[in-house]
């Protein structure tokens, strides 16, 4: 090692030590998907290796913190998250996927387990934003066919950025708020709407703030897109068709409240990492 490097750990301890005084509360995962993506440092590298990191590293892992630091969000930064065990572009203009978005993936794929969609199932994702619900669906279910919905121009791009990265066939993408001009028997329709009230946007992180509200912001009590996909779900969904839903924190039961008048009957509710009723699974 020469003067001018340092060993992975002692930089990552430094870079951590620095976002944890400004408040970052997950300083050592985004640190380690800095190290990752813009050094090519994986975890198991960095703590069994501990490689030295010489000034050009030194300095992208820098710049990187100050970004950081400045409220934009990490993986803004990257232009990469990790969703399902897949690698996806984002960017600004496009939501961030998060890690409990993954249980609306694993409903569907265990549906399909149960035998509940039958073969070739034909699936619609609403507000698909980078394409990683429906894409990571599509990647474990290579018999269904999925068309998804982005209303956002920027968002689109992402998704179609996505879909030629995984080279999948199975994905359609299509630009519509909500529902497409054509309809179809779906087996399932699956969607993590905009779910944010007006109360909560104001107590949002300021790194969340940098995403696009339109991708957050669910009106006043943040159930309007709820309310706007159960009043048409019906004429896109087969007889008993499947209807799979992410939901906010306490949103649950007034969204299975609203399904039930829509004629819809609760399959299940799965509970997240934080005990919150997550995704909620209705049937026609």
């Amino acid at each position: 090692m020469t003067s001018a490097e340092l060993s992975s750990i002692e930089l990552f301890r430094k870079a951590c030590a620095l976002m944890k005084q400004q408040g970052i509360e997950d300083a050592e995962k985004e640190v380690e998907l800095f190290f990752s993506i813009l050094l090519g440092i994986d975890r198991v590298s960095l703590f069994r290796d501990n490689p030295p990191v010489d000034e050009v590293k030194q300095k992208a892992l820098i710049n990187a913190v100050q970004e950081r630091l400045k409220g934009r969000p990490a993986q803004y930064i990257t232009g990469y998250v990790e969703f399902y065990g897949l690698k996806f572009i984002v960017g600004e203009g496009v939501l961030i996927p998060r890690p409990e978005t993954e249980l609306l993936v694993d409903e569907v794929i265990g549906l399909h387990k149960e035998g509940a969609l039958g073969d070739k199932p034909l699936i619609l994702e609403l507000c698909t934003g980078t394409g990683c619900i429906a894409l990571s669906i599509a990647k474990y279910l290579k018999d269904a066919s999925i068309t998804a919905t982005e209303i956002s121009p920027t968002a689109l791009e992402y998704a179609k950025k996505n879909l030629k990265l995984h080279g999948l066939k199975n994905v359609t993408l299509l630009r519509a708020d909500l529902f497409p001009a054509e309809k179809k028997n779906y087996d399932l329709i699956v969607s993590n709407p905009p779910y944010v009230s007006s109360r909560d946007m104001q107590l949002l992180a300021p790194h969340v703030k940098r995403e696009p509200f339109e991708a957050l912001y669910g009106g006043r009590d943040g159930l309007d897109f709820y309310r706007r996909i159960l009043s048409k779900a019906e004429d896109y969904l087969k007889q008993r068709g499947f209807l799979a839903l992410e939901v906010g924190a306490g949103q649950a039961e007034p969204v299975v409240k609203m399904a039930e008048e829509a004629g819809f009957s609760l399959y299940r509710k799965t509970k997240d990492l934080s005990g919150i009723d997550r995704v909620v699974v209705l049937r026609l």
